[in-house]
């Protein structure tokens, strides 16, 4: 099994959605790497396969450098998988492996208000069944199916971007702060959803998109990154 075949594999392997045909476009598109280069990998020039290039795909796909140069089998993973999933419900009869993804819901709800210890809350959606195509139109960069997952958001300090009660999709494979966007993290073991920007000197501000709460900081080191939000799934009534 020479490297891109083990490229192939990973990729399949962590995001089983893509496709076949589009595996070069998702490393280029993932790893920052021009596309015409990931092509020419493809085609038997894999000389200007760099040491960074490895580091970045390693990193963006959850596996190891050795693995990429001389590993067979299926890829390691640098870490077990952190997402704490509810148990999967029964599937519906139109259920196709094939054709389908079952995306279990995340057992802690987060707040978007004020910060609350990890509240009990009415779960909106208990698993959601997804086409694997309707996935992969939705162009996210995340760290593999299996580490997606449904929350719930509580409170209303994200209102205008999504409300109290929405469904999220996150991604559990994110547990490090590394660039701007909406997270669900803790901090003394209030839990929050929001959206962090970095501010330097290892601080990042924490914002409320509903400008009627204030904007506050916060050192990266005291936060813990539970997943990084992808998708709001709105839920409003039609009048």
């Amino acid at each position: 099994m020479n490297i891109t075949d083990r490229l192939n594999r990973l990729v399949q392997a962590r995001r089983p959605e893509i496709g076949a045909r589009g595996i070069k476009k998702d490393l280029a598109n993932s790893c920052k790497i021009s596309y015409e280069a990931v092509r020419q990998w493809f085609a038997g020039d894999t000389g200007n396969i760099k040491n960074e290039h490895l580091v970045s795909i390693a990193q963006e796909y959850d596996t190891t450098v050795d693995w990429l140069l001389i590993g067979s089998g299926e890829p390691p993973s640098r870490s077990p998988a952190p997402v704490t999933a509810a148990p999967l419900g029964p599937l519906p009869e139109f259920y196709d492996p094939d054709k389908h993804l079952v995306i279990p819901r995340y057992d802690a709800p987060g707040s978007m208000g004020n910060g609350i210890v990890l509240p009990e809350h009415i779960q909106v959606i208990e698993q959601m069944v997804v086409s694997r195509e309707w996935l992969r139109k939705q162009n996210l960069v995340h760290t593999g199916v299996p580490r997606l997952a449904i929350t719930t958001g509580i409170g209303d300090s994200m209102k205008g971007t999504f409300s109290d009660g929405d469904p999220l999709l996150v991604d559990s494979g994110i547990n490090t702060f590394e660039a701007d966007g909406i997270y669900f993290f803790s901090i003394e073991d209030a839990a929050h959803i929001k959206r962090l920007q970095r501010i330097g000197g290892g601080k990042v501000k924490v914002i409320s998109d509903n400008p009627i709460y204030e904007r506050w900081e916060a050192q990266i080191s005291e936060i813990t990154i539970h997943a990084k939000v992808l998708i709001g799934l709105n839920v409003r009534k039609m009048e």
